[in-house]
């Protein structure tokens, strides 16, 4: 989020008016009242400031309007502003211009001239450092030129009104107009003093000349005033503009401080002070003649209101202060002992206290004799213990506590009811307190059943009892327990220290600074638990949170679910933000995909993202499931991140690709998609569909179905080639076979190496056993065994054979799948094929032997062997 920064572009500051004055000069004659007109100034209560919005990084905001706060205060940082006012800027690049006081008129500025100027932005925090707000050149004078027609506040006008006498004045030489009067020219328009024949008959007005005009030592009246102003010091400060304000080198303020005596003051419009008093304001100041509500007790002297003071039927109860009059202030009125004052339909009289004439007793008893009755509908409380009932319907109240109150000044609420205790109150209609201290039931059907300073306001709540509780809605409950609140409506707090249940039918059920905020969310217990959204639920434990409709926490530390119908059962730092996630327990365990699960461990995470849906891991540690439906048993650090994917368990364990497996074992790896690791170390099965059961650094990576039984370091790289097992083999041909063995190598498309030693089969279809056989790559379908290697295709390379006989079977040459041929052998040193029989010679000396059909297929370079039985003489 990007802040707002205030760059300052120019400040203009009018200059308020202080309580200095200047004055206009005089001249030294009487000047006698007299009526001018004046030009009116007004000086604005405005200050005109610009300034230029940026973000952090000192780019203008966007062109928009903001909501600024404006602040005024007498110092740099702290402190609570003298003024302030809320106006709406609109900005052109970031700059804008305001008047300020056009909301709220700046009143006065501090006389100690220290004034500093404090903005916040958009209900953002005050904007520091604050600007000092400082005076423009020359602007310094203007405090006085701002009040120069005025001499102690008022206006020149009315203070001149009165006759004045005033010693040297004329030292104001070049000034104009004195009290609005021109007094320009004077030599030429007026008589000079000692002017010779300068007063003519018609400028005496008749009878006006005394005896003493005439008189060598005669003084006119006041013209000791006259003499004074003579013999004054002559000072020339009214010449200089800047001490206008003055008069003779003295403020006017102290100027005016001794007594004046003016004539027809009482037209003196605006004046202050009247015979050294001061006579402003005093409308303010003293009550008027007839002035309503003007006199208030403290005016009044205790003791000195008497009946006929008072006018008859004229206070009323609003005149009155609650509780302000005691009993030891009502007269006695005519009462004797006993009697109370009743109103007899004209006025109130002392009667007996009696019911209808019926003697003082209230009561009745029922027949049978089991229940105490009032003889009529009438409210009950105890006696001399200060309780109140209020309102016309206070006959349906029971008051039984001390320092009680039922009902509502001036309201009319019945069946109000306190049951006892000490200063409890039933304010509203059929509210209840059934007992204990300072408890208040002021809502309608309100009840409050005991404890402490309990409080049921709302329609229909109730507080069973405890301290500092409750209820302010409608039909909201606390059982008990201190602090709590029933804020939402039918909420429920059955107990526990300052729990919260402020959702519609939510409930706590106990425990300490719990909070249920929405709409059916419950905590049970615990501490510091929070239920924030529909349906959620904390069952206990310390600072768990479920923030999702329909989440829950069953316990633990610092637990969260904050996902659609997410559940963490228990443990300690596990959350499930995935919707319909669930983690059973353990640490930090955390499951963030859809229907994701972990089930306990530590440190584990199904899912990296809503969209991993079903992830699940069961148990262990640093375990992630990070993709759909994939699942991890256990074990510590396995990863499986692909759909589907599958790691049983073990250390360190990686499936990356769809529907793959490691079953167990320690560093193992599946890169493939239906690739398989059955167990062991560090083995991998990358490629498609590729098998490595177990054993050591076995790698199956042939692009289709190759697979590595076990061992150690076998690798069997080629589509479909298989390693049994062994140690360091190699099936690297398409179909290619190792057995097992060490270092064997089936490197040609179909080879097999059976087993052994080093063997090789390099060629198709080729085969070799033993130790060091070689079938080399151009020998097709050949084999080599014990050693031998194979030098032509179609070759099969044994070595020396040696057995005394035996037998073994072999498919029919001519028919392979139809028949078979037995046969008999004895060892030798040549591979030879016999075929051995006898016959009878005919009479014609001969004989025919048929060879079977398929000694062509078996036998090459066939000999005949004849041996004559009887003679020498044989031939073929």
């Amino acid at each position: 989020m990007k802040a707002v920064v205030l760059c300052v572009a120019a400040l203009c500051v009018c200059a308020f008016a202080s309580s200095d004055v200047a004055m206009v000069p005089q001249s030294d004659k009487v000047v006698a009242p007299a009526t001018s007109v004046f030009d009116a100034v007004t000086i604005p209560r405005l200050l005109s400031y610009q300034g230029k919005l940026t973000d952090s990084l000192g780019v203008p905001v966007p062109d928009t309007t903001y909501s600024v706060v404006f602040r005024l205060y007498t110092q740099p940082a702290g402190g609570s502003p003298f003024w302030n006012e809320t106006q709406t800027v609109r900005t052109n690049a970031g700059l804008f211009s305001v008047l300020l006081g056009s909301v709220t008129p700046v009143g006065t500025i501090p006389d100690a001239g220290a004034v500093y100027l404090g903005m916040a932005v958009g209900g953002g925090s005050e904007l520091t450092p604050r600007l000092r707000i400082v005076s423009a050149a020359y602007s310094y004078l203007t405090e006085r030129a701002a009040n120069s027609d005025l001499l102690q506040t008022r206006d020149t006008t009315y203070f001149a009104r009165a006759t004045h006498t005033h010693a040297y004045v004329d030292s104001a030489g070049g000034a104009q107009r004195v009290g609005g009067l021109n007094v320009a020219g004077l030599d030429a328009r007026f008589v000079n003093e000692g002017q010779a024949s300068s007063v003519t008959s018609a400028m005496i007005t008749d009878g006006t000349i005394v005896r003493g005009d005439v008189a060598g030592n005669f003084k006119a009246p006041f013209s000791d005033t006259a003499d004074y102003a003579r013999a004054a010091p002559a000072t020339d400060s009214a010449r200089v503009a800047g001490n206008a304000h003055q008069l003779q080198t003295r403020d006017t303020t102290y100027f005016a401080r001794a007594t004046h005596t003016h004539a027809y003051v009482d037209s003196a419009g605006g004046a202050q002070r009247v015979g050294g008093y001061n006579v402003g304001g005093l409308d303010g100041r003293y009550v008027n003649e007839g002035q309503a509500s003007s006199v208030t007790s403290a005016m009044i002297t205790d003791g000195n209101v008497a009946t006929d003071d008072i006018r008859d039927t004229t206070i009323v109860a609003a005149d009155i202060k609650d509780a302000a009059i005691t009993a030891t202030k009502l007269n006695q009125m005519g009462a004797g002992a006993g009697q109370v004052l009743k109103w007899t339909g004209s006025a109130w009289a002392p009667r007996n206290d009696s019911i209808g004439g019926g003697g003082d007793n209230a009561w009745v008893r029922g027949t049978p004799d089991s229940v105490l009755y009032t003889i009529r509908q009438l409210g009950i409380a105890r006696g001399a213990s200060s309780n109140m009932l209020h309102g016309t319907n206070r006959f349906t109240h029971t008051n039984l506590g001390v320092s009680c109150t039922t009902g509502t000044s001036g309201q009319n609420y019945n069946y109000c009811t306190v049951g006892g205790g000490e200063r409890n109150s039933a304010l509203n209609s059929h509210a209840t307190v059934a007992g204990g201290y300072g408890n208040r039931a002021s809502g309608d059907y309100a009840a409050v059943g005991g404890g402490y300073n309990n409080a049921a306001s709302g329609f229909c709540p109730t507080v069973a009892g405890g301290y500092n509780n409750v209820a302010p809605v409608y039909c909201a409950t606390v059982g008990g327990g201190y602090g709590n609140t029933a804020s939402g409506q039918h909420a429920t707090v059955a107990g526990g220290y300052i729990d919260t249940a402020s959702g519609d039918y939510a409930a706590v059920a106990g425990g300490y600074s719990n909070i249920a905020s929405a709409y059916c969310a419950t905590v049970g217990g615990g501490y510091d638990n929070a239920s924030r959204d529909v349906g959620a639920a904390v069952a206990g434990g310390y600072n768990n949170t479920a923030s999702a409709v329909c989440a829950a926490v069953g316990g633990g530390y610092l637990n969260a679910a904050s996902g659609y119908a997410a559940t963490v059962g228990g443990g300690h730092l596990n959350s499930a933000p995935g919707g319909y996630a669930a983690v059973g327990g353990g640490y930090a365990d955390s499951a963030l995909g859809i229907y994701a699960g972990v089930f306990s461990g530590q440190r584990n995470k199904s899912g990296y993202a809503a969209t991993d849906t079903g992830a699940v891991i069961a148990g262990g540690c640093y375990n992630l499931a990070s993709a759909k439906y994939a699942t991890i048993g256990g074990g510590y650090g396995d990863t499986a991140s692909g759909q589907y994917a599958t790691v049983a368990g073990g250390y360190g364990n990686t499936v990356l690709s769809d529907y793959a497996t490691v079953g167990g074992g320690y560093g193992n790896t599946v890169l493939r998609d239906y690739a398989a690791v059955g167990g062991g170390r560090f083995n991998s099965a990358s490629g498609y569909a590729a098998t490595v059961g177990g054993g050591y650094g076995n790698t199956a990576s042939g692009t289709w179905q190759a697979t590595v039984g076990g061992g150690y370091y076998n690798t069997a790289s080629g589509s479909t080639a298989t390693v049994g097992g062994g140690y360091y083999n190699t099936a690297s041909g398409s179909t290619a076979t190792v057995g097992g063995g060490t270092r064997n190598a089936a490197l040609g498309s179909d080879a097999t190496v059976g087993g052994g030693y080093a063997d090789t089969a390099a060629a198709t279809y080729s085969f070799a056993v033993g130790s060091y056989s070689v079938v080399p790559s151009g020998y097709v379908n050949s084999a080599a065994f014990n050693g031998q290697t194979a030098t032509a295709s179609n070759q099969t390379r044994v070595g020396a054979l040696s057995k005394a006989s035996g037998t073994f079977t072999i498919d029919h040459p001519l028919d392979p799948y139809g028949r078979i041929l037995n046969h008999y052998f004895i060892e030798g040193p040549e591979m030879r094929n016999i075929y051995e029989g006898s016959v009878v010679l005919g009479a014609n000396g001969r004989a025919e032997v048929t060879l079977p059909d398929y000694f062509s297929a078996l036998n090459r370079n066939p000999h005949i062997q004849l041996t004559g039985v009887g003679t020498s003489d044989v031939y073929v």
